[in-house]
């Protein structure tokens, strides 16, 4: 039988799924699986009974011991969920970038989605966006999803370099602005800006080398939309 357990990464400032996630956690535990924390830097590995490992929105750099845990966890196939905040990270964190290399992805921190797109927000706001959902194995059970001061996803340009198949999960329209100047509250294109369709979470499949692996990440550049805080319009 395989293993139901999720491990949730601390010791980073991570979004904590126990106590601001609860909604999340409950609809995990109701489909049978159950969410332990990791600590990292005590245990040095990942648990073989990981079935995902799941990451949210960490504020500093990972370690180097917890890096090679990770790349350890990933060369044998493990399988990861990554919600990541904008501006959660307030510092330069390398390590981390050297993770999200090895699947040729780049969260943006340092602005956020404006839908300009009327049926894609919620209530008229333009940072309350609600995204167009791939198809996927992962969203078939989805029904829709409002992010709100979402960031995007960035790849490299070639992912077979670094082995990897890439699903969009979620994307903006077309009319969306990329928007890193949060005192403009135009909601039209500003100097610099343009409209162009953002990948706003996606599924990265890469093949481990020498293996017939694969390691599978979901990766969302928002992590707020899963936490309890309720969303409050005026």
């Amino acid at each position: 039988a395989g293993s139901n357990i999720l491990y949730s990464l601390t010791g980073h400032g991570e979004t904590s799924i126990t106590t601001e996630m609860t909604l999340l956690k409950t609809y995990l535990e109701l489909e049978n699986y159950e969410i332990k924390e990791l600590d990292l830097l005590s245990t040095q590995n990942i648990p073989e009974d990981c079935k995902t490992l799941i990451i949210t929105s960490p504020e500093k750099d990972f370690a180097e011991p917890e890096v090679k845990a990770i790349e350890d966890y990933i060369k044998r196939g493990g399988k990861s969920l990554w919600l990541n905040n904008v501006y959660s990270a307030k510092v330069e964190t390398p390590n981390i970038k050297a993770i999200l290399d090895m699947y040729g992805v780049n969260v943006k921190q340092d602005g956020i989605i404006i839908e300009q797109e009327t049926n894609k927000m919620v209530l008229g706001t333009p940072y309350f966006v609600l995204p167009s959902i791939g198809y996927s194995e992962i969203t078939e059970d989805l029904g829709k999803v409002l992010l709100f001061n979402t960031g995007k996803l960035e790849f490299i340009e070639d992912l077979t370099t670094v082995g990897v198949t890439k699903t969009d999960l979620l994307t903006t329209s077309e009319k969306s602005i990329y928007r890193t100047n949060l005192q403009d509250v135009n909601i039209r294109p500003g100097e610099g800006e343009k409209e162009e369709k953002s990948i706003v979470g996606a599924l990265l499949e890469k093949q481990i080398s020498d293996s017939e692996k694969t390691s599978k990440l979901v990766i969302i550049a928002n992590s707020a939309f899963a936490t309890d805080t309720p969303v409050y319009t005026s």
